[in-house]
């Protein structure tokens, strides 16, 4: 019962840890896809697939499946796509199917998939559904098989190289690999790692590296223009401010040099539209506009957006600009205005319409040589004055802060990214532009906007980690191709020698030519040299023993002649033979008589000869005790050697009613706690124990069913026995041990080969025997010392087999001479009817 609940509760322990360790693998499945590497953009190095392909190999293709669905869940987290969920999770039903047909290597299937599966699908997804051009399609096209061969390469090493199967309780999965397998394992590693850690090592830094050399370049290119924009204004603003000045200086009605003041300055500056005079009323004296210099006197000048009080306010030249409201479409005009101030008094001003367009707009394109590049120059009000992209020009309220994501990376540096279209970080980065705003001068409330376009840069990071990866890929194909050449370069000797030596002895005794496999390794090459060794001492073994055969012939020719001589004495000796045959039926007869007679004495032998045993050393002693004195010492000798027979004989016959009482006196077999009787027998031979100086020593031994006064007794034999033969300049020592095993794997034939057993193990470190005597040993009256180096009767060890055999087990030796002696007894757990 304790066994059967033993083994229960074991079963149910594996079960368990078979559970818990399916549960773990896929919690690591999901989280070895959330914690991954990320190459850039959102490219994602998965580790989940490691633990997935260890519950493929280790729980079937069904939990694989299972455990490939539930990691891939992630990706949808971080990819904002569902179609890496249906990818990953046919690659781990692909896989699991046909490892589980042929025990391939994992890391080959997974290979097979993406090549004729997975690539197939990843382009159907990316390029068609997701709609990514062909550059980040390739890519992902050429990561995502690198990330399950490596993967596979890393669980096909963990399966092969640790115990995992027994930490979870389950079958080993892949036990052991082909030499080519090994190779390809080897050098496809040799391959990954390293380039997949610089690939990594270098990925983390190109989102930054992008992030810093284009704030570098937009702060250049922004300096630049801002100091241009201001050289522009400041032109401008110095020619108004000198025409005021001139015009303070003469009366404006006489305009012949003011006139001509005016027009040299819009021809030195084409971008003035317009340059006029006009009083305090915003009445116009004098403007380029008129060829004959006349204007209309009766109307204002300025524009109806401009009022005359914003010009009367200040005593400072400023810029006006009109709003985007007022402008023609895609053209923008600005106004500066600088008063004249004739003796302290405000007398009228000098304005100059600037055509933005065709002046600060054409001296920004002009500048502005990098391809992509994009500048807006936007006022106070964020309205457009001047931009390079002609369909912003008038645009009111241009904020590129309020049209999508930012991400700032300077104080006025930030990457803008657009909100709508593809979730993809890939397509976002793709489409997003890196942002520089800048002021012009605190007179001039402009802001200068420098956008550089992501793209470019985006798609030569994809292009050098597209031709990396395709690189990769090629490297581990081309270590394929080495690891099948290079592998059979060192599989070809050995299977050669395998050819040669099989059904060698054959070969030999036919003396057939024999071409030996050579090899370049050193190992394989003295290998091959030590089966030739071996093939030649074999061959002159085998002519040894053909000699021998051939002279035997010879002998039996010798022998078959005299047999033929002597077949005619046979003839004769049939009939007396027969005869014997009948004496000896009639002896058979009688020595089964004799064998019942004799068992009716050993019933009877301890009344009928063990009573005049008792009065022979009985009177033997009173003769020694009263006569020893008058008896002389041939007397004296005579009497010691008459109680010693009779002694011996006392001995002898109490051995043989043992011998017969195994049968005639047996008990019914009960549980028996083998270690109680152990204990037991050690108590009645203490004095024996103590007399030779010996040290038992007992382990646990088991309950079974047996005699329990036939255990006692064969405990006591096989004890007495190993403290009997001990040597003289050694402590006996003796150990008694046992193990439970299956009838399978007991060492000697049993007589009850379905049950369960028990092996009990007592050794000494006596004077043991040669083997070659082991039978003799359990035969009754068989002994190998005489009597006169140790006492005994020769009957111990047969009552000990024949109590063995009657409980339907066995008793056999181990030993050799000086080394001492173990005694194997088998016995079962259970008797059974």
């Amino acid at each position: 019962m304790d066994l059967h609940k033993l083994s229960y509760l074991k079963q149910w322990a594996i079960r368990y840890r078979g559970i818990l360790g399916l549960l773990f693998l896929v919690i690591a499945g999901y989280l070895g896809n959330y914690w991954r590497w990320s190459f850039f953009f959102n490219i994602d190095f998965l580790f989940g697939s490691i633990a997935t392909w260890m519950v493929v190999c280790l729980y079937g293709t069904i939990w694989g499946t299972v455990a490939a669905f539930v990691a891939s869940l992630c990706t949808y987290i971080l990819w904002h796509h569902p179609y890496s969920i249906v990818t990953f999770t046919a690659e781990a039903l692909f896989v699991g199917i046909f490892f589980h047909r042929r025990r391939q290597n994992i890391v080959l299937l997974d290979a097979l998939f993406w090549i004729l599966i997975g690539m197939p699908l990843v382009w159907l997804f990316y390029g068609n559904l997701l709609q990514l051009d062909a550059i980040q399609t390739t890519i992902i096209l050429l990561k995502q098989p690198a990330n399950g061969i490596f993967n596979a390469l890393i669980a096909n090493l963990i399966l092969t190289h640790l115990p995992i199967h027994r930490w979870v309780g389950r079958p080993q999965a892949i036990s052991t690999l082909s030499l080519q397998q090994t190779l390809l394992n080897l050098l496809v590693a040799f391959v990954f790692f390293p380039t997949l850690m610089l690939m990594v090592l270098d990925g983390r830094q190109v989102m930054d590296n992008i992030r810093t050399s284009s704030a570098a370049e937009l702060s250049v290119a922004s300096t630049n223009l801002v100091v241009e924009v201001r050289a522009w204004y400041n032109q401008r603003l110095t020619a108004v401010t000198q025409l005021a000045q001139l015009a303070a200086r003469t009366p404006l009605e006489t305009t012949p040099a003011l006139r001509q003041s005016l027009e040299l300055t819009q021809d030195i500056f084409p971008d003035f539209v317009n340059l006029s005079v006009v009083d305090r009323a915003g009445i116009p004296i004098l403007s380029t506009l008129s060829a004959t210099a006349q204007v209309d006197t009766t109307h204002s000048a300025l524009p109806s957006t401009l009022r005359l009080s914003q010009l009367q306010a200040t005593s400072q030249p400023q810029l006006f600009t009109l709003g985007a409201q007022q402008q023609t479409p895609g053209s923008i005009h600005l106004w500066l205005c600088a008063p004249i101030q004739q003796r302290g008094v405000l007398s009228g001003f000098v304005l100059g319409e600037i055509d933005a367009d065709t002046g600060v707009g054409a001296m920004i394109r002009s500048h502005v040589t990098e391809q992509g590049l994009q500048v807006t120059l936007v006022d106070a009000a964020q309205s457009v004055v001047a931009s390079t992209d002609a369909s912003r020009v008038a645009t009111p309220q241009f904020n590129r802060k309020q049209q999508g994501e930012v991400q700032a990376i300077g104080p006025r540096t930030y990457q803008w990214f657009p909100v709508l279209g593809s979730p993809l970080v890939m397509v976002r980065w793709s489409n997003s532009f890196f942002v520089q705003e800048t002021p012009i001068a605190p007179q001039l409330p402009w802001t200068l906007i420098v956008e550089l376009p992501a793209k470019p840069q985006v798609h030569r990071i994809e292009q050098v980690h597209t031709q990396n990866l395709t690189i990769l890929l090629l490297i581990s194909g081309t270590g394929l191709i080495f690891a099948t050449l290079i592998s059979q370069s060192l599989i070809n000797p050995l299977s050669k020698l395998a050819d040669v030596t099989t059904n060698l002895p054959y070969r030999l005794l036919e003396s057939e030519l024999t071409r030996w496999p050579r090899s370049s390794v050193t190992e394989l090459d003295s290998l091959v040299q030590n089966f030739q060794s071996m093939a030649a001492s074999l061959t002159q073994k085998f002519w040894e023993i053909k000699s021998a055969n051939e002279l035997l012939e010879q002998r039996v020719q010798e022998r078959t002649q005299q047999l033929v001589a002597i077949n005619t004495e046979l003839a004769e000796e049939i009939s007396e033979r027969r005869k014997a045959e009948k004496e000896l039926g009639t002896l058979v007869a009688k020595l089964e008589q004799s064998n019942r007679e004799l068992q009716d004495f050993a019933s009877v032998a301890s009344h009928d000869l063990q009573e005049p045993l008792r009065k022979i050393q009985a009177f033997g002693d009173r003769l020694k005790l009263k006569c020893a004195d008058s008896l002389p010492p041939e007397g004296k000798d005579y009497l010691e050697r008459m109680q010693n027979a009779a002694q011996r004989m006392q001995t002898l016959i109490n051995d043989l009613l043992a011998f017969s009482r195994v049968t005639t006196k047996a008990q019914p077999f009960i549980p028996v706690d083998l270690g109680t009787i152990v204990q037991e027998v050690l108590s009645d031979i203490e004095v024996q124990i103590q007399r030779v100086g010996g040290c038992i020593e007992a382990d646990y031994l088991p309950t079974i069913e047996a005699d329990p006064l036939q255990m006692r007794q064969l405990f006591q034999n096989l004890i007495s026995n190993a403290l009997k033969f001990h040597q003289s300049d050694r402590r006996p020592i003796v150990s008694i041990s046992a193990q439970l095993l299956e009838a399978a794997d007991s060492p000697t034939p049993l007589q009850a080969p379905d049950s369960r057993f028990c092996q009990i193990f007592v050794t000494d470190n006596g004077i043991g025997f040669d083997e070659k005597y082991l039978d003799r040993i359990f035969t009754v009256f068989q002994r190998l010392h005489s009597r006169s180096d140790y006492e005994g009767t020769g009957v111990g060890l047969a009552i000990c087999r024949k109590i063995a055999e009657r409980h339907r087990g066995s008793i056999t030796a181990k030993s050799s001479l000086g080394q001492g002696t173990t005694f194997i007894v088998t016995l079962p757990i259970q008797q059974t009817l």
